[in-house]
C-alpha cells in the first residue's frame, strides 16, 4: 500500500475512534435522562455530527459498508433532532448497539482491510431492520447513502509547473463541489482538505463563491 495512502487511512482510523467516543458519550448523556432541553439538543447534534462525519470520511475511502449502515443511523438521529422521532431509552439502547456495529465495521474494513463476515452481515441486517421499523420505512434504502458526499472531479498534470515551466507529471487538479446543506447536515468540508493533505502537498486552493447566498 502506498505510504501516503496508509497515513491517510491511519488518520481516518484515529478520527473515527474519537468520533465513536463522542457518539457514545452523547448517547449515554441522553440515557442519563437530563431534562435540560438545550443540553439534550446539543447532545443530539453532537451524536449526529459524529455519525455524519464518519459516513462522509468513510465515503472518501470507498468503505461502502460503513457508509450504507451509518447513513440509516444518521437518518434516525436527524429525525430525533428535528423532533419527528421521539427519544426513548429503547431507541437509545438500539443506537448504542448501532454505534458498536459501526466500530466493528471500521475495525474490519478500514483497520484490517477485510470484508464483513457472515455474522457481521447478519447483525447488520438485524440492526437495519430495527432502525427501519423505528423510522417507519418499508425497506432499507441504501441508494442514497452517499448523497451528502461532495462531487469530486480530478484531472492529472494540469495545476503546477516545474521551474522550467513544464507541468509536473505527478500533479492533480481536484475540483470539489459540496451540497447546499453540507454545513447544516454536520459535515466539515475541511475534512476533505485534511485527507488530501495526507496524500500529497496541496499547492493551491481556490474557493468558488458563485453558489453562496447573498449576505443578510
Amino acid at each position: 500500500m502506498n505510504l501516503d495512502l496508509e497515513l491517510a487511512r491511519q488518520t481516518f482510523l484515529t478520527e473515527s475512534r474519537d468520533l465513536l467516543v463522542a457518539f457514545e458519550d452523547g448517547l449515554l448523556s441522553l440515557e442519563a435522562g437530563a431534562h435540560d432541553a438545550p443540553a439534550d439538543a446539543e447532545q443530539i447534534n453532537a451524536v449526529f455530527r459524529a455519525a455524519h462525519t464518519i459516513k462522509g470520511s468513510a465515503g472518501l475511502f470507498g468503505f461502502d459498508d460503513i457508509v450504507a449502515f451509518t447513513h440509516v443511523v444518521e437518518n434516525a438521529l436527524d429525525r430525533i433532532r428535528a423532533g419527528t422521532l421521539a427519544w426513548s431509552r429503547e431507541l437509545g439502547a438500539l443506537l448504542l448497539d448501532c454505534r458498536d456495529h459501526i466500530a466493528a465495521l471500521v475495525a474490519c474494513t478500514a483497520e484490517r482491510g477485510e470484508a464483513p463476515d457472515a455474522a457481521m452481515r447478519t447483525r447488520d441486517t438485524g440492526l437495519l431492520a430495527a432502525l427501519h421499523a423505528v423510522l417507519g420505512d418499508a425497506a432499507p434504502a441504501v441508494a442514497g447513502a452517499a448523497t451528502a458526499l461532495p462531487t469530486v472531479a480530478a484531472t492529472p498534470g494540469v495545476e503546477r509547473c516545474s521551474d522550467d515551466g513544464r507541468a509536473a507529471a505527478d500533479t492533480w487538479h481536484i475540483s470539489v463541489r459540496f451540497g447546499a446543506h453540507v454545513l447544516q447536515n454536520g459535515m466539515d468540508p475541511l475534512t476533505v482538505l485534511r485527507y488530501l493533505g495526507t496524500l500529497g502537498r496541496i499547492v493551491h486552493v481556490t474557493t468558488l463563491l458563485d453558489a453562496l447566498p447573498e449576505p443578510a
